[in-house]
């Protein structure tokens, strides 16, 4: 499978983003990274401007904080992948969530876009649970309209057909 493309946006948030891309670039998933840095303050551009790894392609500094909107088109006009996905900056991710996640959307027609449970383990009730799965070929999927936009695989031609650039202010649909 080629690499999966990935945006990470980020806004004065070193802390996190620290965190989030080491822990990132500590497994050997297949994906280029695009980081978009909104005019941080804080120290997060410069973390993002020292970082040295292949799978990371992009990087851009923008100078004032343009929020959600600008960057995702760039990033659309800037991937090359037809499996596109997006992290959040304060996300500490499974190393194999990418691996689990690629292969039902690209298999699946049915599969938009799919995401990880981000939650605490605490938080998860399988009986409260058990009526959301759905079956997508030989996966089973926990089906939620309403996720966060913190981490998601999803195809580029799915998503660009609900963007509209003219009239759209908001990054990835996540709805």
């Amino acid at each position: 499978m080629s690499p999966v493309d990935l945006l990470l946006i980020t806004w004065n948030r070193r802390e996190y983003v620290e965190k989030t891309l080491e822990n990132l670039l500590a497994g050997d998933a297949n994906f280029r990274l695009h980081c978009w840095d909104n005019n941080s303050q804080d120290g997060t551009a410069d973390i993002i401007a020292s970082l040295d790894d292949p799978r990371i392609v992009k990087k851009n500094f923008s100078t004032e904080n343009v929020k959600q909107r600008t960057p995702t088109l760039w990033f659309f006009k800037q991937s090359k992948s037809d499996l596109v996905g997006k992290i959040d900056d304060d996300i500490l991710l499974p190393d194999d969530w990418i691996s689990k996640i690629a292969p039902i959307v690209c298999n699946n027609e049915n599969a938009g876009m799919l995401g990880c449970w981000i939650f605490m383990e605490d938080d998860w009730n399988e009986s409260l649970a058990e009526h959301k799965f759905v079956r997508l070929g030989e996966y089973d999927v926990f089906q939620n309209m309403w996720i966060a936009g913190q981490s998601f695989l999803a195809r580029k031609e799915i998503l660009l057909k609900y963007i509209h650039p003219e009239n759209y202010v908001y990054g990835f649909p996540v709805d």
